[in-house]
């Protein structure tokens, strides 16, 4: 192979991941507000993680809680492109629907950890029942999975 072929071969390969680099970032433009939600979500729930663990850090915790939070950002990006390819006018709410989940999860999982770290606290130990029991309770399926999931990982 030729010198030059090679350096007209580097420079494709190096304008077509431009092109999907650039195309990415211009879909997470418009979704950015609910990729900003989800990591400051992550972050709180981090803290309050390491919080209940006495201080004590542990990098399975921390990697696992770091492929969550990327998981569920590729999850919200995958969605706006496809909405996008589809041309669905309204991907906002599907985006929205998601974030909503992955906040009352990242909610649940906050207030449980704050509940170990302040046992006495009331108030933060209602918010948890409330979160964890009432709320439940009105979505469908939801504690038929949360039966199932725990039966799974026993």
């Amino acid at each position: 192979m030729s010198e030059e072929f090679i350096q007209s071969l580097t420079s494709f390969i190096r304008t077509m991941l431009l092109i999907i680099w650039s195309y990415i970032l211009n879909s997470v433009i418009s979704i950015q507000n609910f990729l900003a939600v989800i990591l400051i979500l992550a972050i709180i729930n981090t803290i309050f993680g390491w919080l209940a663990d006495d201080g004590e850090w542990s990098m399975r915790k921390a990697c696992q809680a770091g492929l969550f939070l990327l998981g569920y950002e590729i999850l919200l990006i995958i969605t706006n492109i496809i909405g996008t390819m589809m041309n669905v006018t309204d991907i906002g709410y599907y985006c929205s629907w998601i974030t909503w989940v992955m906040i009352y999860f990242y909610a649940t999982n906050i207030l449980r950890n704050w509940k170990t770290v302040q046992p006495g606290n009331r108030v933060i130990a209602f918010m948890y029942w409330v979160a964890t029991a009432k709320f439940i309770k009105n979505i469908n399926y939801m504690d038929e999975y949360l039966k199932q999931s725990k039966e799974n990982n026993k």
